[in-house]
């Protein structure tokens, strides 16, 4: 399982909570395997579009923190949207970061901005505009 830091939305999604276990992190790659079916993924860094230090990429694409702390005050409909990978109007910025992961710091410099820009594919991207903290519109570009 192939993944790019700049987080394309395609191929299968690994939901959030999915426990997993660090085997190698250099400055070019991090490779995990799933605890639970143990699937092999390697996330290469790209130069190019590498807008902070692997350390950070890591806190915030990985969590120590349980899985009931989580979820914590989030409903057990949107919980399961989140596992699927769906984000609709309404939603907080943490349950976006849950579905979504981390937006691309290459187009997303802060989390602290009102438009978080995700790629479905090379050209094609998605805005989730947020105000006041929630979801007001998912743009297709």
């Amino acid at each position: 399982m192939e993944m790019d830091t700049l987080n394309y939305q395609h191929g299968s999604i690994l939901p959030f909570g999915t426990e997993v276990i660090l085997k190698k992190v250099t400055d070019e790659e991090i490779c995990f395997q799933t605890v639970k079916d143990q699937k092999m993924f390697r996330i290469h860094f790209t130069d190019q579009y590498r807008f902070q230090s692997i350390e950070n990429y890591m806190r915030r694409l990985f969590t120590t923190d349980p899985y009931a702390d989580l979820i914590l005050g989030i409903r057990p409909a949107t919980v399961e949207k989140l596992k699927r990978g769906i984000v609709e109007d309404g939603m907080t910025r943490q349950e976006v970061a849950l579905a979504y992961g981390p937006p691309c710091a290459f187009k997303t410099p802060s989390e602290e901005i009102d438009t978080w820009v995700y790629w479905t594919d090379f050209l094609v991207s998605k805005k989730v505009i947020f105000n006041e903290g929630h979801v007001i519109e998912i743009i297709t570009l």
